[in-house]
């Protein structure tokens, strides 16, 4: 069981500096969040050789490529740290969903099970795989884990190792390339830091 675990959301795309949801959409980061991870790779240094865990994504990987110094290509990846499928609403903003189908935000906010957008992916379903990818972690030997993946996914990391209802996985705010912590005690996780992007701190790419 890990003692120490990171949790780290992938830097920017264009998708999300526009407020736009993407999921399975396979975005590259911009270059504003290449710049916001190379500041994260530049705090890294100090660190030793953690396990990384990666979504399959390509913006997860070019992130945990360059905290690795190694070409995206050859970052492992884990399938189930991948991000939410919004089907049809993938690329658009919650404003135009909104407009579209106001029902339809009403039933995202409620968290069930059973939802999901259109032709995407059910919350049922999302929570089995990162539920399944979460425990394939807690019982890694390393005592370190580095976890580069998405903003939903580690707001579901923090909900099941935290033992907190999903449905109020939105109280956690977690920024492009920001950097959240969990500790573990005897079996359970303490939170030790949230949505840090202390590296980020004087530079263009703060905000």
């Amino acid at each position: 069981m890990p003692n120490e675990m990171f949790l780290i959301r992938h830097g920017e795309t264009v998708a999300n500096r526009d407020c736009r949801l993407i999921g399975s959409t396979d975005e590259s980061l911009s270059a504003r969040g290449l710049s916001q991870v190379q500041a994260l790779a530049r705090q890294w240094a100090h660190l030793g050789k953690e396990r990384f865990f990666c979504s399959p994504l390509l913006r997860a990987r070019q992130t945990a490529g360059v905290l690795l110094g190694v070409d995206e290509g050859a970052v492992a990846a884990e399938d189930d740290l991948r991000e939410m499928d919004f089907g049809c609403c993938e690329g658009r903003t919650f404003a135009e969903i909104r407009s579209m189908d106001p029902e339809l935000v009403d039933r995202w906010a409620a968290m069930t099970s059973d939802f999901s957008f259109p032709q995407g992916e059910s919350v049922r379903d999302f929570l089995e795989r990162v539920n399944r990818v979460a425990e394939k972690m807690r019982e890694a030997p390393e005592p370190v884990l580095v976890v580069v993946s998405h903003g939903g996914v580690i707001r579901a990391l923090l909900c099941h190792y935290l033992c907190i209802p999903f449905r109020q996985y939105g109280v956690f705010e977690i920024q492009p390339a920001s950097v959240t912590v969990l500790r573990f005690h005897e079996g359970k996780a303490r939170l030790a830091g949230l949505n840090d992007r202390k590296h980020l701190e004087g530079t263009a790419w703060e905000k």
